[in-house]
């Protein structure tokens, strides 16, 4: 797959090896860190619900771009 660079208003599938799918989008990125605007969960998913906006380091970032 090809890198995409994220930069705000890319959409996203967050950590698509993860069992239960949650899409976002990029809404800020700096050097440390992006930040997601979760727009979509799995029904089975605890954790994140859609509105949530959440900012996550940028080594812990893994993500399928879907624009």
């Amino acid at each position: 797959m090809r890198r995409k660079l994220l930069v705000p208003g890319t959409r996203v599938l967050l950590w698509p090896e993860d069992t239960y799918q949650k899409y976002a989008v990029v809404r800020k990125v700096d050097r440390h860190y992006v930040v997601f605007e979760i727009t979509m969960v799995h029904p089975g998913e605890k954790h994140y619900r859609v509105g949530d906006v959440i900012k996550i380091p940028r080594p812990m970032v893994r993500v399928q771009p879907l624009d």
